[in-house]
């Protein structure tokens, strides 16, 4: 199984600084279990991460808008994007946007002074995440026990408000004397965006191949590996997660400046110790990539509404063939983009075998009595499921 799990990531390594904190499947989970789980809060808890695609600044954008500081609680644009919105929808919209940061505080740690999690205190160090690779397993690692366990699905549909977000860099700009504004652009986040929910959408595929929260054939070897690797510390810093989203409060932020902490250059230089381990923007780009590429082959198409009167932007997604052809066509277009920006080769999933060492559900039961009790709790297999098949190890 540890093989299949290099397998997977290896396609996703970038040549940039280790990154992973939580993924997108598991910030909607946690969000839900915090009791933020209105359209629009879970809408916004990915928004910061899109802006790491951005063609201008390279990096700046993506980098500034996760920064923390003891003064900066919620990151740079909180207290703009909650004090410049103009409707209710708006202002959950903002504090959703604030529990991205807040959730991954625990999953990379923080320079924050008083924080639990300075040092080692976090889940990526709590797994022996060193590299990027091992960084990138255990963001996948999350996102399975996510879906498996918790509430970690995909929204129907996703409500954005570009133009909330332009007009809260225009009044950091202006009360800290900066330029951010220049560097953004409604449109092309709406198009960002729209590519890194069509990547999220398939890695739900991925991990549940018939997108039915029922356990398939195939799909107890991503289950089991995840739970054996990761589930302890997993858990542990998940609600710890859970415990610092519920606090988010529009009230409880002030504006601030960060300073020049970011240089807006093509190096990517420059930042805190935090933003060190978790700058992910090539890693972001090659996701949003194939979202694209995905979406322009027509496989996944997005659907927009546009309320003139709120801003707000609805996206929904239609995918328009079978899963396993969606799969393929994700895992053709992960080696071509990441040989693009690597030049080096993988294979993804080229090694897993067709017809591996099979796990019967009984051995389940026998060799992990928790993962099983908590699928029953879950209703993902029936309690007085009989143990007729076996189930693939490898996938």
């Amino acid at each position: 199984m540890a093989s299949m799990a290099l397998v997977i990531v290896m396609l996703l390594c970038a040549t940039v600084q280790p990154v992973m904190a939580w993924g997108g499947l598991t910030h909607y989970s946690i969000n839900r279990e915090a009791g933020r789980n209105s359209t629009e809060e879970l809408s916004a808890a990915i928004a910061p991460d899109v802006l790491h695609d951005f063609p201008y600044g390279i990096c700046g954008l993506g980098a500034f808008v996760h920064e923390e500081l003891p003064e900066v609680l919620y990151g740079p644009l909180g207290f703009f994007l909650c004090n410049f919105s103009v409707n209710e929808s708006q202002k959950r919209w903002a504090a959703g946007w604030m529990t991205h940061t807040t959730a991954d505080r625990s999953a990379h740690g923080t320079d924050l002074d008083g924080s639990p999690y300075l040092g080692d205190n976090n889940y990526i160090s709590a797994v022996g995440a060193d590299t990027l690779v091992e960084h990138i397993v255990a963001e996948i690692g999350g996102d399975i026990l996510s879906y498996w366990l918790h509430e970690g699905t995909m929204p129907e549909y996703t409500v954005v408000y570009p133009d909330q977000v332009n007009d809260s860099f225009a009044e950091y700009d202006s009360y800290c004397k900066t330029e951010y504004s220049e560097d953004y652009d409604s449109d092309r986040y709406l198009e960002a965006f729209e590519s890194f929910l069509a990547m999220i959408w398939v890695e739900q595929v991925v991990i549940d191949i018939k997108q039915d929260k029922r356990l398939q054939f195939t799909d107890w070897g991503f289950l089991v590996w995840a739970w054996r690797n990761y589930h302890k510390p997993y858990s542990r810093y998940y609600q710890c997660a859970i415990d610092n989203v519920t606090e988010v409060n529009c009230s409880q932020t002030y504006p601030q400046c960060c300073g020049q902490i970011y240089e807006q250059s093509t190096d990517c230089s420059g930042g805190s110790p935090v933003m060190s381990k978790v700058h992910q923007v090539e890693y972001t780009k090659i996701k949003v990539d194939v979202g694209r590429q995905l979406i322009d082959e027509g496989l996944m198409i997005p659907h927009r509404e546009f309320d003139a009167e709120t801003g707000a932007v609805t996206i929904s997604f239609e995918q328009t063939v079978s899963d396993r052809r969606l799969v393929r066509a994700y895992k053709r277009h992960l080696e071509e983009t990441y040989k693009e920006r690597t030049g080096k080769q993988v294979k993804f999933l080229g090694d897993i075998p067709s017809r591996g060492k099979h796990v019967t559900v009984s051995e389940v039961k026998e060799d992990y009595p928790e993962l099983y009790r908590k699928l029953i709790e879950k209703g993902v297999v029936p309690e007085n499921r009989v143990d007729r098949g076996k189930v693939h190890k490898h996938r």
